[in-house]
């Protein structure tokens, strides 16, 4: 049963509860273009990840209704949720607020973001291995979200964020690229 309310919530209600989310909360969609090229970075960083983990995975993304596989569902993914969490998440950042007010921003959408990945892996949507787990998931919205809000100021320097990240990750969890076709 957890597993059948795991592929509507995986293929069908969460992405219908973006689409809305995201009609409330983005205040500027006639500006999206001054979004575009973090959406871009994101999709892109997301998907190079998928290519170095491919053979390796550390999260594997299940069948959901009419996504038939882990890769077709990643890019399902990459190009309908990811490219709408951050023009939420970039459209309403408090850029002239203090520095608190921007952490604490930053923070609630980091906690959000896993709490709803945890969701996922309670309802068997996603399971985690080769030494992935909720933890790092965590760490990981905790360190994407500061990214984004970088590279929509300073994407050279997200850039080097995202290569130092790879370069830390890749043999912490063994990540095998030599083997990569």
């Amino acid at each position: 049963m957890l597993k059948v309310i795991g592929e509507y919530w995986a293929a069908v209600i969460f992405p219908l509860l973006l689409v809305f989310a995201s009609l409330f909360i983005v205040k500027d969609w006639k500006n999206w273009r001054y979004y575009y090229p973090t959406i871009l970075f994101t999709i892109g960083v997301s998907l190079v990840v998928s290519v170095l983990t491919y053979e390796h995975w550390l999260w594997y993304f299940h069948k959901a209704l009419f996504i038939p596989n882990h890769t077709l569902n990643d890019l399902w993914i990459n190009f309908t949720q990811f490219p709408l969490i951050c023009f939420m998440f970039l459209s309403r950042y408090p850029y002239k607020s203090r520095w608190l007010m921007q952490a604490a921003y930053t923070s609630i959408w980091a906690v959000i973001t896993s709490l709803i990945e945890g969701v996922f892996v309670i309802l068997q949507c996603t399971t985690y291995h080769n030494g992935w787990n909720w933890g790092w998931s965590v760490l990981f919205w905790f360190v994407t979200f500061p990214t984004l809000r970088l590279h929509h100021s300073k994407p050279f320097f997200a850039w080097l964020v995202f290569v130092i990240s790879a370069m830390l990750v890749i043999p912490y969890f063994h990540i095998p690229i030599t083997q990569l076709k």
